[in-house]
Parts: structure tokens; C-alpha cells; sequence
């Protein structure tokens, strides 16, 4: 389960992240789940940020793939022919929205919310999943409510422009079990 800053942050664009490589699963197919926060966070930042076109380009897959309540999209795009690149992660990974419950409230916090809902999955699943993101606070409040986290680094293109002072880098991946 990404947060919104996967989407955002990530060398790679949606439909390029081998999700699997990422939660130490090579060669595996994986199943991403999307909580409702995570769309409308990046719905927003679609609308009023920097981020605007890969926000953009994330609501476009998911608008696309999960146009059916209930149904798992394709997170890969069939193999075409011609010069198209080798395509990354697994041809059978899956994105899935995970529908609020009717009543549900939702924490102050997206990060809250995402943990919640990370909780609630693993319950459904009866198995731990992985919360992969790029922010350390969520990361430790995760760790905290016993779920597994894989903690990405800084992408190469966010660090600090020369001369400004840098603050510590997110270290590198991390999972707990």
C-alpha cells in the first residue's frame, strides 16, 4: 500500500514501479492497494501544486483501471510490439481501490487514515502487507502500529540544490515484519 508520495516522488511513473523489487518480492506478482485518501490527496495536488502532472498522470491510470467499483485494475500495460522498452515488474500486478466503508469517518490526518486502512486490509487478508513510502514521520507511526514498512529513499532529483544545507537523507529500505 503507497502513499501519495510513491506516486509523486518515485523515479518512475506509476505504471514503471516493480512494486515487487521495491517490497523485496522479485519476480513476484504484486497486488497495490489504493486507499480512498491517497486519490483524493492527489487529486488536490493535481488541481494546485508542482505536482500537477504526475498527479495527473497517476488519476489517469487509476480512472482508467479502476473504472469498475470493486474490480482490480491492470498496473502494467500489455506487452506491444516494435521498439517499446522491456517492461518492469510482474505482467500479472494488480492496483486495487480500497472502497471506504458506508459511516466510515476518516482520521484528521491522511497518514492516520493510511495506517488505519493498512490495519483494516491485513485483518480482511489474514497476513501482513507493506506500506511503502518516502516519509519517515509515517513511516515510524506505521512501525508503531506493528505494521510492515518499506521506507524509500530520497529520489536523486529532490535533494537540495549545491550550497543549501541538506537535512538527513530517509535511509535506505527498511522493513519490518
Amino acid at each position: 500500500m503507497p502513499d501519495a508520495n510513491v506516486y509523486l516522488h518515485y523515479k518512475n511513473k506509476i505504471r514503471d514501479i516493480d512494486f515487487a523489487a521495491e517490497v523485496d518480492m522479485p519476480g513476484s506478482p504484486v497486488q497495490v492497494i489504493v486507499p480512498p485518501v491517497v486519490v483524493d490527496e492527489l487529486d488536490q495536488l493535481r488541481r494546485n501544486s508542482n505536482h500537477r502532472r504526475r498527479a495527473g498522470l497517476t488519476l489517469s491510470v487509476l480512472s482508467r483501471e479502476l473504472a469498475e467499483p470493486d474490480t482490480s485494475g491492470r498496473l502494467r500495460e500489455p506487452v506491444g510490439s516494435g521498439n517499446s522498452p522491456p517492461p518492469v515488474g510482474h505482467p500479472d500486478d494488480t492496483i486495487e481501490l480500497l472502497l471506504d466503508p458506508p459511516g466510515h469517518v476518516r482520521h484528521d490526518r491522511a497518514d492516520a487514515e493510511i495506517i488505519a486502512r493498512a490495519l483494516v486490509v491485513e485483518i480482511w487478508l489474514g497476513r501482513k502487507i507493506k506500506l511503502v513510502t518516502f516519509d519517515i514521520g509515517m513511516a515510524l507511526r506505521a512501525r508503531a502500529e506493528g505494521l510492515a514498512v518499506i521506507t524509500l529513499s530520497t529520489p536523486p532529483d529532490e535533494d537540495p540544490p549545491p550550497g543549501k544545507a541538506s537535512s538527513p537523507r530517509c535511509g535506505d529500505r527498511e522493513s519490518t515484519t
